[in-house]
């Protein structure tokens, strides 16, 4: 059963006056609990890779499952390193090449280690945004009325006068005090990702005729979009498909060349 949830804050205008605000929405209490653990487990990379799956980031599986996919077939190769040393003689000059085919493994497994947790990532931001509907709404709002000013008595703005002013780490860090810390940087995390000024500049029209609630609601549809289709919709593991076999062929061909 779902239960009301709130988060208040408090933002200005070019300045102004503090305007406090209240976003409210809908969320299972497991939901609720599920996000708090994973806004606390994104500065802990460990234990979301360890415990992330138990909070609905059913990518960890998959990095587990590719990460020991590599560091195995490494291994392999590594071995086979080995028996070709072994079987040929043991020249004490070809050793320092089997560190090289070694290197060459735990670069490799390192590699695709940081691109798995990357992927990891952006899925436990998924799982967090796809709970906070009524958050990002809200700031959709609050962006739209802090630029809104730009554009009086003007048909046109700058790029860089709305980026300054929607500076996000000046927004959440002196404007949204009252915002936990965890909070802040999942959201920095999120909005860092989306091509605000362009979508501003796509509804300047509608910016120039004071039309910023119809401006809001546009905002944070495109944001929806770009944020279902573009971040999350490419999250994916298809690079493995080709990583993997030209990390075979590297390491075989290593092998061959040197040892």
């Amino acid at each position: 059963m779902k239960e009301k949830f709130k988060i208040t804050g408090s933002y200005s205008v070019n300045g102004g006056a503090e305007k406090e605000f209240e976003v409210g929405y809908e969320n299972t209490n497991e939901n609720e609990e599920n996000n708090y653990e994973l806004f606390q487990l994104l500065d802990q990379p460990w234990r979301l890779i360890l415990e992330g799956g138990k909070y609905g980031v059913h990518s960890v599986k998959r990095f587990f499952g590719i990460v020991c996919l590599f560091a195995f077939v490494n291994t392999m190769l590594f071995l086979f390193g080995v028996a070709k040393l072994f079987l040929g003689g043991l020249l004490m000059d070809k050793v320092p090449y089997l560190g090289l085919v070694l290197l060459l493994g735990l670069a490799a497994t390192a590699y695709v280690t940081y691109r798995m947790y990357q992927f990891v990532i952006l899925d436990t931001l998924r799982v967090i945004y796809k709970n906070l509907t009524g958050l990002f709404q809200k700031l959709s709002s609050i962006i739209v009325d802090k630029v809104a000013a730009l554009w009086q008595g003007k048909q046109k703005v700058s790029s860089t006068d709305i980026a300054e002013t929607i500076n996000y780490h000046d927004i959440f860090q002196n404007q949204f005090e009252k915002l936990p810390n965890f909070l802040r940087k999942a959201l920095l995390m999120v909005l860092n990702k989306i091509p605000i000024v362009g979508m501003l500049t796509a509804l300047q029209d509608d910016l120039v005729q004071g039309k910023k609630e119809k401006v809001s609601a546009a905002l944070y549809q495109r944001i929806d979009q770009f944020m279902v289709e573009t971040v999350f919709g490419s999250n994916n593991t298809k690079w493995v498909w080709w990583f993997l076999p030209l990390n075979i062929v590297v390491m075989i061909g290593a092998v061959l060349y040197f040892i």
